[in-house]
């Protein structure tokens, strides 16, 4: 129903405001940003707002997982320069690394194949429903979770600029 569609175009604007205005990551915060812009700009149908989510989603988790790759590495360079024998052995048995540095490395890969998982599994099940209505009940509720995480997201972020 229309009322419907504007109230999750109502929930993806906050959501794109909050994210826009947070921005952690510049390049989050630049897609939440253009999506708001486009979004203002003329509404969103109701596949246009399922694809912004989803983009957006998408980019947060692959950012997320990089800022854990990365953590991996740098723990890699640091014990490599601790330990240059250590390194030698590693290019032959990666399972000279140390536990720790694997485990998190593995926590990286399971990060980026449960949430995209999840990602898929959502708008999968939206695509697959024939009825409108519940293809719009399934999109209001992912919104709803996004805005919910994003409101938490930012009262967090307001919490610890405070303490600093």
């Amino acid at each position: 129903s229309p009322k419907s569609l504007q109230v999750i175009r109502t929930k993806l604007k906050e959501v794109l405001a909050i994210q826009g205005e947070i921005g952690q990551k510049e390049s989050l915060g630049g897609l939440a940003r253009s999506l708001r812009f486009r979004s203002v700009m003329r509404n969103p149908s109701f596949w246009d707002m399922c694809t912004m989510l989803a983009s957006l989603q998408a980019l947060r988790l692959q950012l997320n997982v990089r800022g854990m790759h990365s953590e991996v590495q740098r723990l890699t360079q640091e014990w490599a320069r601790q330990n240059p024998e250590g390194y030698e052995a590693l290019k032959v048995n990666p399972e000279a690394l140390p536990l720790e540095i694997r485990r998190r490395g593995a926590q990286a890969r399971e990060a980026m194949m449960e949430g995209s998982e999840l990602i898929r599994a959502t708008f999968q099940r939206i695509l697959q429903t024939q009825e409108l209505l519940p293809r719009v009940e399934m999109l209001s509720d992912a919104m709803e979770q996004e805005l919910r995480r994003m409101r938490a997201e930012r009262s967090l972020k307001s919490v610890l600029d405070d303490a600093e």
